[in-house]
C-alpha cells in the first residue's frame, strides 16, 4: 500500500497473513497454512490479507480476524463495518483440521 495508511494494519495489531515469522506458535502456523489454503481454493488471494488472532480462542478453535487491505485504505479509514466486504473471522478447528469463514458486515 502506498499511501500514509500503510502504518494502520500494525497500529491496530495486524500483521501480513503471508508473514509466518509474526507467528511463532506451531499450532497457529497450522492454521494460517490452512487458511491461505482456503483462500486460495476460493480463488482469493491471501497476500492481500492482513491478520490477528482474536481473544475468543478455544482449546480446539484458533480464531483469526482477517482484513482485506482494501479495508486500510485512506477513503475507508473512517467506515464502519466492512468497507471491503472482505474482512472476516476465520476459525480453524484443530480436531477436523477445517476452516470456516464468517464474513463482518
Amino acid at each position: 500500500m502506498e499511501d500514509s495508511s500503510s502504518d494502520a494494519p500494525k497500529k491496530l495489531g495486524y500483521q501480513r497473513l503471508l508473514d509466518m515469522s509474526a507467528f511463532p506458535e506451531e499450532q497457529r502456523k497450522e492454521a494460517i497454512g490452512a487458511i491461505i489454503a482456503e483462500l486460495q481454493n476460493r480463488k482469493e488471494n491471501p497476500s492481500e490479507f492482513y491478520a490477528k488472532f482474536g481473544l475468543d480462542q478455544t482449546t480446539s478453535k484458533i480464531i483469526l480476524e482477517l482484513a482485506h487491505e482494501n479495508s486500510f485504505k485512506a477513503e475507508n479509514t473512517n467506515k464502519v463495518g466492512n468497507p471491503s466486504g472482505k474482512d472476516r473471522k476465520a476459525i480453524y478447528d484443530l480436531v477436523s483440521k477445517k476452516v470456516d469463514f464468517l464474513l463482518w458486515r
